[in-house]
């Protein structure tokens, strides 16, 4: 992850044995390594994970147009005052496809 707005910085790529350090206040992109698939009337949730949620990471909003299929990009933040750690290949997320309109949704 790169720090916001910074033309000079690349953005960190994650493999094995390697980790991304976000600092208190930081924030950036999160390209997610599954390539997704999502089919015209249908809409993705996220979620971070507790860990990192426990940790004082949150996701930005982030939209996909339908039909999509790809990998998508989170923007993901550091909101707490201590540094937060992300592990090549650790589960950072979770996503569920879902219908955009579905029947079973009462508005009052």
């Amino acid at each position: 992850m790169s720090d916001a707005q910074s033309p000079k910085r690349k953005p960190h790529e994650l493999c094995s044995a390697k980790r991304v350090e976000i600092k208190p206040g930081s924030f950036g992109t999160l390209m997610i390594k599954e390539k997704i698939r999502v089919p015209k009337g249908k809409v993705v949730l996220f979620s971070i994970r507790k860990k990192f949620g426990d940790q004082g990471l949150s996701l930005g909003a982030s939209f996909a147009k339908y039909p999509f299929e790809g990998h998508l990009e989170l923007q993901l933040s550091n909101r707490a005052t201590t540094l937060a750690e992300i592990n090549a290949d650790e589960p950072v997320i979770n996503f569920v496809v879902v219908d955009a309109q579905p029947d079973n949704i009462v508005v009052e």
